[in-house]
């Protein structure tokens, strides 16, 4: 072999060495931006895991606190069909707030022996307090809120904010509410309990 073929040969072997070296070197490059793209994911993915925590530990408080909120003081279980009592702002389930006035009135007739057993006992209808009222037994109805004792004297009412809030809560964090029952058809749902003289 002469020696231009020589150098020919190392001149190409140098060629090979030299695109490898630029190679190497691209290669480092990338690397480091690879490295760089993956500790970028890393610290992205901790701090996805940390407020994933977070918001696991936000939506437990909440179910907490939203428990309490939307609980029926007298049933213990989440209100049906909401009503708040207008003279101290708390709210009960219907059926709730009906028996817990009706325990109150048979409270208040019941000692009377002028009054009728048929007008004392359950159930109570809009027919039996309107003849209580009319025959002169009572002359006036002594309710309270079942949680502050606050006297009540006019009728509870549905708020729709409440029970769309309810309802709202429900659906975020699913519990155990009972099936909604319909209220009942009357135009005054409350005339078993609070009586109004017909003009």
């Amino acid at each position: 072999m002469t020696t231009e073929e020589l150098l020919t040969k190392i001149a190409k072997v140098m060629d090979v060495v030299e695109k490898d070296m630029k190679m190497l070197a691209f290669s480092d490059q990338e690397m480091k931006q690879l490295r760089q793209r993956v500790c970028r994911a890393e610290k992205t993915q901790a701090l996805a895991e940390n407020r994933c925590s977070d918001l696991q530990n936000n939506i437990s408080t909440f179910a907490t606190s939203q428990a309490y909120i939307t609980k029926c003081v007298i049933c213990q279980h989440g209100m049906e069909q909401p009503f708040t009592i207008v003279e101290c702002g708390h709210s009960f389930c219907y059926d709730c707030l009906k028996i817990w006035f009706h325990t109150l009135l048979e409270k208040q007739i019941g000692w009377r022996p002028s009054i009728p057993l048929r007008l004392k006992s359950a159930p109570f209808t809009a027919d039996k307090l309107r003849e209580l009222f009319e025959e002169g037994h009572i002359f006036s109805t002594r309710y309270s809120c079942p949680l502050c004792r606050k006297p009540v004297c006019n009728k509870p009412i549905r708020v729709f904010l409440t029970v769309d809030l309810i309802t709202a809560i429900g659906t975020l964090v699913p519990q155990d509410f009972p099936v909604n029952n319909p209220l009942p058809s009357d135009e005054d749902i409350w005339a078993d309990v609070f009586y109004t003289k017909d003009d």
